[in-house]
């Protein structure tokens, strides 16, 4: 429900670990872009980048938003490490990911075993 989604949006803003931006295109969400496990001692968090909307994937909102997250994350909160998992069969964003210097790590989580594990550090 509507309710459920602001309590959620609510809680995840207050947990310090996490952090999200709306991804706007003039004043319409399309997408949300954020560090999670965000973990200061260690130096590192894990990324996401979510495009909601079909009709605005494939134009270069992914290296925008790209470009401002990490910047984010190396130079306002310090990080030296950024991990991102990404599905297999994602080829777009495994694309961008490698485009700005993310490398594969090796090992399968078996968690999740449709995930290829990405590293990029400062």
């Amino acid at each position: 429900t509507i309710q459920d989604q602001k309590q959620w949006f609510a809680k995840y803003k207050k947990d310090s670990k996490k952090i999200f931006f709306t991804i706007c295109d003039d004043s319409v969400a399309i997408g949300l872009v954020g560090l999670s496990n965000i973990d200061k001692k260690h130096g590192q968090a894990d990324l996401f980048i979510m495009i909601g909307d079909d009709r605005y994937r494939g134009r270069g909102i992914g290296k925008i938003v790209m470009e401002q997250i990490i910047d984010y994350a190396f130079n306002k909160l310090n990080l030296s490490q950024i991990n991102a998992e990404v599905k297999n069969n994602n080829i777009p964003a495994l694309s961008l990911n490698k485009s700005y210097g993310f490398q594969l790590l090796d090992g399968v989580d078996d968690r999740y075993p449709d995930e290829i594990r990405m590293v990029l550090r400062k």
